[in-house]
């Protein structure tokens, strides 16, 4: 495991919550290097999300285990970071227990898979793909966790080695999926972009390919207006989301929970 892992994108946070309160509740875990809520630099408000960062990534799976978290009376959202680099796939949104396994050479079974991915959790079923009339392996196959956490570890991860070859790991979605996560099909959940939860928006407000893309959050959400810096147009930009994004370290964004299909 990596340091990869021992970042945590915590959402739906009170808007009273400070840095101090926000490790108060998750240093219980572990130890923290690092702990922030993201502010509004403009209002000095909370956006009501930020980081914790462990020391080590069992802390953090020891965090995750411990789900659901309430932190001063908010019933929190914790999802691994990822690299901002994978910022802009949708599948970054989606919250899913199936992942891909592309790459296969012809050595690897079933039990090869199995074997290899439960480091990072409890497995449902593992299967590499073959042609039905000839038997013949496809070179890819499935992984089914119990938990979809476990498959953020392993997409996050993305380089693996399996008998001696590296191996592609995606999300496995859905063509519904695809569409769900990239914002695309959300009508029948309250119009485009409200069907996501209030979490995908920090996610969204850097992914967007230009501050026009934008879709913004309902007034006064979180305490704050659509006046403030960040969400008063596209005169404004994103205020400071991206300079407290990547602050320090390598640069990470949260995981949005997505709208299970």
């Amino acid at each position: 495991m990596t340091n990869q892992l021992c970042k945590l994108f915590v959402g739906g946070l009170n808007v009273q919550t400070t840095n101090d309160g926000l490790r108060q509740h998750f240093e219980q875990y572990g130890t923290l290097t690092d702990c922030v809520v993201v502010q509004n630099q403009q209002l000095q408000r909370s956006r009501c999300f930020g980081f914790v960062t462990y020391s080590t990534a069992e802390e953090a799976d020891a965090a995750m285990a411990a789900r659901p978290h309430v932190v001063d009376g908010n019933n929190v959202e914790v999802k691994r970071a990822v690299a901002r680099e994978d910022a802009g796939k949708p599948e970054a949104l989606a919250k899913v227990k199936k992942i891909f396994i592309g790459g296969l050479k012809d050595d690897v079974e079933d039990e090869h898979l199995h074997e290899y991915f439960s480091q990072f959790g409890a497995i449902e079923k593992a299967e590499v793909i073959s042609d039905k009339q000839t038997g013949k392996k496809r070179g890819f196959g499935f992984v089914y966790f119990e938990d979809n956490d476990s498959a953020d570890k392993a997409v996050v991860l993305k380089f693996h080695t399996i008998n001696g070859h590296k191996v592609e790991v995606k999300k496995a979605l859905t063509k519904q999926e695809m569409q769900a996560a990239g914002g695309r099909g959300g009508r029948g959940r309250g119009g485009r972009g409200m069907g996501r939860d209030w979490v995908e928006r920090p996610f969204r407000l850097f992914a967007a390919r230009s501050f026009s893309d934008l879709t913004l959050p309902p007034p006064n959400h979180c305490g704050f207006s659509l006046a403030a810096n960040g969400f008063g147009g596209v005169s404004k930009g994103p205020g400071n989301f991206k300079d407290i994004l990547y602050r320090e370290g390598p640069a990470c964004v949260p995981t949005p929970l997505a709208v299970e299909a």
